[in-house]
């Protein structure tokens, strides 16, 4: 939809973050040393569980819907404690009548590297005129043999299943937003950022253009500007400039995002925001 599809499959994923990765051998990934206990696992964090932000979306100046992330309480999958991350997004009944859509998701990763182990994404969408799209989406992500399983659903078709190479240590996007909050935010600064997403390993680099302050809907923020460039190898490959602010306080919500994509012009904006413990 023109919300959470943005942020994990299509407008702020495969169409923002870059760079696509090609290896052939297999190094397995090292995570390095993790959490022993549920209570350490946001510890070195700037977020914490049970934070949740909601933002206002608008699509070419028009607002479309709502958008929220969140902090969930950390699992343990393969005897491993993990970051989990949610998101969901709605249209909002105004837009309803050209276009409605409602998507779901969650993701595991590993504390420190944000190396993802489990995605999973729910799709509900129509558009004016046509029939409507339903699909479930599973991903497990083995680190160590550089394979990501697939299986998607669509609704009254048989689910299809596939394995795909997945280069060490990636992300999944939802995820990348998270790391970037934990990178340094100094002017100047730029991390790259690996991640797994429709079938394809890319880097996001997220460089840190100047500090300034912003008012959006939950306030005024002291703010880090940083720019997302998108390439394919050494090709620049988005459509025009997209930028994304991250809070400078200790907490370091994302307190906007705005830009062009290959669809048009989109800006998130934080309108609530929770801190959680």
């Amino acid at each position: 939809m023109l919300g959470l599809k943005w942020l994990a499959t299509a407008g702020l994923v495969s169409n923002l973050l870059v760079g696509e990765a090609r290896g052939e051998e297999c190094i397995p990934f090292n995570p390095g040393t993790l959490p022993s206990k549920p209570e350490d696992v946001y510890k070195a964090d700037p977020f914490k569980e049970g934070e949740l932000q909601t933002f206002d979306i608008s699509y070419m100046g028009i607002f479309v819907g709502w958008a929220k992330l969140g902090v969930e309480k950390p699992v343990k999958f393969h005897n491993k404690w993990h970051q989990v991350f949610s998101g969901a997004a709605n249209t909002s009944p105004s837009y309803e009548a050209l276009f409605v859509g409602r998507d779901s998701l969650k993701a595991y990763s590993l504390p420190g590297s944000f190396a993802v182990s489990k995605f999973k994404m729910e799709q509900y969408e129509h558009k004016m005129l046509s029939k409507a799209f339903i699909s479930s989406k599973w991903i497990e992500y083995d680190q160590a043999s550089c394979l990501a399983k697939e299986t998607v659903i669509l609704q009254g078709e048989n689910p299809k299943r596939k394995e795909v190479r997945l280069e060490p240590g990636a992300n999944d996007v939802v995820s990348a937003f998270y790391n970037i909050r934990s990178k340094s935010l100094n002017a100047g600064d730029v991390h790259k950022i690996l991640i797994y997403t429709s079938e394809k390993n890319w880097f996001a680099e997220a460089s840190v253009q100047s500090h300034e302050k912003i008012k959006v809907p939950s306030g005024e923020y002291d703010s880090a500007k940083i720019k997302l460039k998108t390439y394919l190898g050494k090709e620049l490959q988005q459509r025009g400039d997209l930028y994304m602010w991250v809070g400078l306080g200790p907490d370091r919500p994302v307190v906007k995002i705005e830009g062009e994509i290959k669809i048009g012009k989109v800006k998130f904006e934080l309108a609530k925001y929770d801190r959680g413990k």
